[in-house]
């Protein structure tokens, strides 16, 4: 009879420890929700039914990443090719890319929901940028127009009512000097109004 209440109790103490640490892992192990508009709409990323990669102000700075260009270096099948001019860099997705004489790209560029229709724009760095989203396949019935191999999206944090600010320089061979300097503010003062009722 003492062993079979041995037995019971130290069954129940292991499976408390068991679902202690089970519940402990899985909180560890969830995943960050990132929510993104590359359908039009505000949803999560693991519910989007295409194949798109997401950048946010902290993996854009964790990556290092300081322009369009440097995307093609941490999302699989893009390419952005040099045509030696500058400004005029023209994106390849899944091997697929228009010449640049055709002054048009297969590859849509958009900004704030503004689209760039051609090679230029893709040599841009960025500044203050909230999320970058990649999509990759046709793209034409959400986004037009030469969207054919796929879209970059790019979204710019929007203002608000506190002041950022952001600078950043860089000095390197034959006398390279780079500054970056971004400031952001409220766009309307705020105003406090106050209210007196008077009861006779």
């Amino acid at each position: 009879m003492r062993t079979l209440i041995a037995v019971t109790i130290f069954i129940s103490i292991t499976l408390f420890f068991a679902g202690s640490v089970q519940a402990h892992t899985q909180s560890e192990t969830a995943l960050e929700t990132i929510t993104v508009t590359a359908q039009k709409q505000e949803e999560d990323v693991q519910g989007v039914p295409m194949s798109i990669s997401v950048f946010n102000t902290q993996h854009i700075e964790a990556l290092n990443i300081e322009a369009i260009s440097q995307l093609s270096d941490f999302v699989p099948n893009l390419t952005l090719f040099d045509n030696g001019a500058s400004g005029f860099d023209s994106p390849s997705m899944r091997g697929l890319h228009a010449f640049l004489d055709s002054a048009t790209v297969s590859t849509g560029l958009f900004v704030d929901g503004v689209p760039i229709l051609m090679a230029t724009g893709f040599e841009d760095t960025f500044l203050d940028i909230e999320r970058v989203e990649v999509l990759r396949g046709p793209q034409g019935t959400l986004y037009g127009k030469n969207t054919e191999a796929g879209v970059i999206n790019i979204i710019t944090r929007q203002p608000d009512n506190e002041f950022r600010g952001k600078i950043a320089g860089e000095y390197g061979e034959d006398n390279k000097q780079k500054v970056n300097l971004n400031l952001a503010g409220p766009i309307m003062k705020r105003i406090r109004i106050c209210f007196l009722l008077a009861i006779p």
